[in-house]
């Protein structure tokens, strides 16, 4: 059984681009921490559907109901998306010294999060200080991928036309 609704304030720390799926048309998955220190993450969300008044930047607090999901991931949770209010932008001035106050007491070496017997229950989020970057590879997601990705977006938001349902601006 899922948990009940809860209020949580929540430090978001990451914000997805938005996927594409036929159950919730478009969304983006965050993640963030709550204002007693645990991980938190949030899908599906909105986002450009949310109001402007809504509408959060990285590193902000936000105040939003939120309840455990089915997903077997301890920090999964959905989100009310109508219930969302941004709080407060961080700001990054005096070296970053706000943000790195609230994400820095979350660096962990984190071996229990690559492996693939760990228990369903331990954390699957975490923040981790690489020692050596060794490499980093960037990739471009393929045209032909991504025109899949916008025909599947369109068909389904035509669909909703039909019910007076708002488009939303291309991607």
């Amino acid at each position: 059984m899922l948990d009940q609704w809860r209020t949580e304030q929540i430090f978001l720390t990451v914000k997805a681009y938005p996927s594409i799926s036929k159950r919730y048309q478009e969304a983006s998955c965050m993640a963030g921490i709550t204002a007693t220190g645990q991980w938190i993450r949030l899908y599906p969300v909105p986002f450009r559907d949310l109001a402007d008044e809504q509408k959060f930047k990285k590193y902000s607090w936000i105040e939003a109901r939120v309840r455990r999901s089915k997903d077997f991931r301890v920090e999964s949770h959905f989100v009310d998306s109508e219930s969302i209010r941004v709080l407060e932008e961080v700001r990054t001035d005096n070296n970053w010294s706000h943000r790195n106050a609230i994400v820095l007491p979350k660096i962990t070496k984190a071996t229990h999060v690559f492996r693939d017997d760990r228990e369903s229950r331990v954390e699957s989020l975490a923040l981790i200080k690489p020692f050596q970057l060794l490499d980093l590879e960037i990739e471009e997601t393929p045209d032909d991928d991504f025109k899949k990705q916008v025909a599947t977006l369109n068909a389904l938001q035509q669909q909703l036309m039909l019910f007076d349902t708002p488009q939303l601006k291309p991607l």
